[in-house]
């Protein structure tokens, strides 16, 4: 009941934000099926894109060479992240490690502080017993003693607090460890990389057996379609965009096919890029366009 109430007042939530988009001159209308926005896109000239390596590790095929006219959808490398998996496993390793260590440490503080107050506890016993005697020399030391130890247990305490705030950092990086651990095996389809459009191949890396870093290119993509068009959208959407993955746009009769999309975090905007498959080119820099949930087909 709880999480049903939590969806609906999400759902509400959502809705209004949705209905103050006319203020960014997007009308929205929605059915329990559908969202749709009716706005204007800029047509604009395709550039070459430039494809990159999707994580560090090592290229294990590249099935495309230049001058080759390739499809959209089509895979164009295959990598290998052995030598990743293998940093993660060894990261794991030493972290499990580091983790032990410390909950060794906390279990020996732990114990020093017990018999610490075991010790203070019977200190303050022969000091009431002192104290009963009137024995003021004894008492003294007797005083001095539960004050040391006292000194002690205030310094074993906080070190005790810092081990027990390491151990649940070091709890925190093994279960990231280990989620990225669980994606690299359940996810191995990642490790082929497809083409988004349809274009002619060039710049295509030389085979090489070594390491990559993050992002290192691979090789460019000049689209078969000379335009397309940018629609730029209030952030408030990105909550529908990635959670509905079925986005076309559609121009008179012409449904037109969503290519990325990103969110510019300095503009505070999202901007989306549609295929211009429309048979004719453009006469104008703008189109009016009908974009739309498409989940249901």
């Amino acid at each position: 009941m709880y999480f049903q109430r939590k969806n609906i007042l999400l759902y509400l939530i959502n809705i209004s934000f949705l209905l103050s988009a006319d203020a960014e001159n997007i009308t929205h209308s929605s059915t329990q099926l559908h969202h749709e926005f009716q706005t204007t896109g800029q047509i604009q000239s395709t550039l070459p894109l430039s494809i990159k390596t999707p994580f560090a590790g090592r290229i294990k095929e590249i099935f495309v060479h230049d001058g080759q006219i390739i499809q959209k959808g089509e895979p164009l490398f295959a990598m290998d992240d052995e030598t990743t998996s293998t940093q993660i496993k060894n990261s794991l390793k030493q972290q499990k490690a580091k983790h032990d260590a410390t909950e060794v440490k906390m279990h020996q503080a732990k114990e020093q502080l017990t018999l610490i107050n075991d010790a203070i506890h019977t200190l303050t016993a022969a000091l009431e017993r002192a104290v009963y005697r009137q024995d003021d020399e004894e008492s003294h030391s007797l005083s001095q003693q539960i004050q040391h130890e006292k000194e002690k247990r205030d310094r074993l305490e906080t070190q005790y607090q810092l081990y027990l705030q390491t151990l649940n950092q070091q709890r925190h990086q093994i279960e990231n460890l280990q989620l990225n651990q669980l994606k690299r095996h359940s996810n191995q389809q990642n490790n082929l990389v497809l083409s988004k459009v349809s274009g002619t191949i060039s710049h295509v890396r030389p085979p090489s057996h070594r390491t990559l870093p993050n992002k290192s290119p691979v090789c460019r993509i000049t689209p078969t379609q000379p335009y397309e068009i940018k629609v730029t959208l209030p952030k408030k959407l990105a909550y529908l965009f990635k959670n509905h993955h079925h986005w076309v746009a559609q121009h008179d009769a012409h449904t037109l096919t969503l290519n990325s999309y990103e969110l510019k975090a300095s503009s505070d905007k999202i901007v989306a890029f549609f295929d211009y498959d429309l048979p004719e080119a453009p006469k104008t820099s703008t189109i009016s366009l009908l974009i739309k949930d498409d989940s249901s087909h």
